[in-house]
């Protein structure tokens, strides 16, 4: 059986599994007799299924079955997030004048003195 008929399976079965990548995982790690009494061995975690694509996965069976989707809270978390995927800063281009470059060059350079000035300190006590 494919990973993608397994986890459609799961989700049919138990609701709880739509909401939470990790107990679908661990669900389907308990299938696979990777798990002992809760827990499991470095070996079988290594030898388990590969998580990414057990998200791949319910992602598909989620869209292909829309009545599979995760709750509404869920949902509305992830849309959320989705959302603030690819936004950016908008930084607006002025003008400076060489003279006012100049002055905030100094002026940075002058706030920075103290700290290069310790660092130097510390790196002669180094040696």
């Amino acid at each position: 059986m494919k990973l993608y008929d397994k986890i459609k399976r799961l989700l049919e079965n138990d609701p709880r599994l739509r909401d939470s990548d990790k107990l679908l995982i661990w669900r389907i790690l308990e299938l696979q007799g990777l798990t002992d009494y809760n827990s499991i061995s470095k070996e079988n975690f290594l030898r388990g299924i590969n998580f990414e694509s057990v998200r791949r996965a319910r992602q598909l069976v989620q869209e292909d079955n829309p009545s599979l989707a995760s709750s509404k809270n869920v949902q509305a978390i992830k849309d959320k997030k989705q959302k603030s995927l690819g936004t950016f800063v908008y930084r607006e281009t002025f003008e400076v004048s060489p003279e006012e470059y100049r002055n905030n060059a100094a002026r940075l350079v002058s706030m920075l003195e103290p700290v290069i000035n310790k660092i130097k300190s510390s790196q002669s006590q180094l040696i």
